[in-house]
């Protein structure tokens, strides 16, 4: 909100909280602060549509009382101020409240909670610091205001909504360029860094599904509650936040399937190379075991005859080890490797 038409009101040791109130429509707008909840009074039956925009949550009387001005439904005014962190949803008789998180710009954390109330043609919302959707809403009244209010009482949280939704896609975008740059190290290294990375992005975009999925549940109860919509341009727009949401979750399903995807790559990687060594040492073996076996032939002394100190007998020994490491191998099936290679 601009300075000139936003009035603090301060709590000693517990914040700010400012109100605002934009009434429009085709021929008359009005963008006020308020300093006392009963100027929404008259203002909130000016125009056709309004908007009362209520910033920080720490003065409870006075939002209690400027909510009591829209709705005078019980419980209320407690849903708006509740920061349990949790996207919901409740219709009540003549209204319903929606509470959305924001999300930061990488989308690791919530910077913040839209609580909004929906009444006729009058909208509140709820949050505790200055959010970019709330200016941009504002902006966009202001310039067009004659056009807006001919689409419909869900416009605002039209606007709203998809802007907190935005922001979900906006992480997974940064998710995305951040998955095809591992795709591409995951094929290159085997450090156990690289496990480390695709195993944080895992719990990084579960912990985004965590904080979605009430949303979206939220949204799916708003558009189940079609006895609230006037028109069936109105559930059109409901169905549109809907699906807009479950493409926001459709993406972070795929994303995590592709974090699991890596992870098979990356063992898979890491197996292979490991492969190359063993076989590497597997070649060497082969190359000196010749060597070594005639050297140690050789060098034994074989006849007793010679010297009663040699050994005894090694000829029919070594016959009768090597054949019971045969009948071993005969016994647990390894020859049939190559019965298999001759039968293909």
């Amino acid at each position: 909100m601009s300075p000139e038409s936003t009035i603090a009101r301060a709590k000693e040791g517990t914040g700010t909280t400012t109100a605002s109130i934009v009434s429009f429509n085709e021929h008359c707008f009005t963008d006020k602060a308020l300093e006392q909840p009963d100027q929404a009074v008259g203002l909130i039956s000016e125009c056709s549509a309004v908007w009362i925009d209520i910033q920080g949550r720490y003065d409870r009387d006075f939002v209690s009382r400027l909510v009591s001005h829209v709705s005078q439904e019980k419980g209320v005014a407690d849903e708006l101020l509740d920061r349990s962190g949790v996207s919901s949803y409740k219709l009540h008789n003549d209204c319903f409240v929606l509470s959305f998180q924001i999300l930061s710009d990488d989308g690791l954390s919530v910077i913040d909670q839209i609580s909004l109330l929906q009444k006729g043609n009058t909208v509140l919302t709820v949050h505790c610091q200055p959010l970019p959707s709330i200016e941009q809403v504002k902006t966009d009244i202001r310039a067009h205001h004659g056009l807006m209010h001919n689409n419909g009482r869900l416009y605002l949280v039209q606007r709203f909504v998809e802007a907190a939704i935005d922001r979900y896609q906006a992480a997974l975008d940064r998710f995305s360029c951040r998955l095809e740059k591992m795709e591409d190290d995951v094929l290159t290294t085997s450090e156990r860094s690289m496990a480390c990375s695709i195993h944080r992005s895992r719990k990084d975009l579960i912990a985004i599904k965590r904080r979605l999925l009430p949303f979206k549940e939220a949204l799916r109860r708003m558009v189940r509650d079609s006895r609230y919509y006037a028109s069936e341009d109105e559930k059109l727009i409901a169905h549109d936040l809907l699906d807009h949401a479950n493409l926001a979750m459709d993406n972070v399903e795929y994303f995590i399937s592709l974090t699991s995807d890596l992870m098979s790559l990356h063992m898979s990687s890491v197996s292979n190379r490991m492969n190359e060594v063993t076989t590497f040492l597997a070649i060497l073996a082969a190359i000196f075991l010749p060597p070594t076996l005639i050297t140690g032939i050789y060098g034994m002394n074989f006849y007793q005859k010679d010297s009663p100190w040699n050994m005894p007998e090694p000829l029919w020994l070594m016959v009768i080890i090597s054949a019971g490491f045969l009948f071993f191998f005969w016994r647990h099936g390894w020859f049939r490797v190559f019965f298999k290679a001759e039968d293909d």
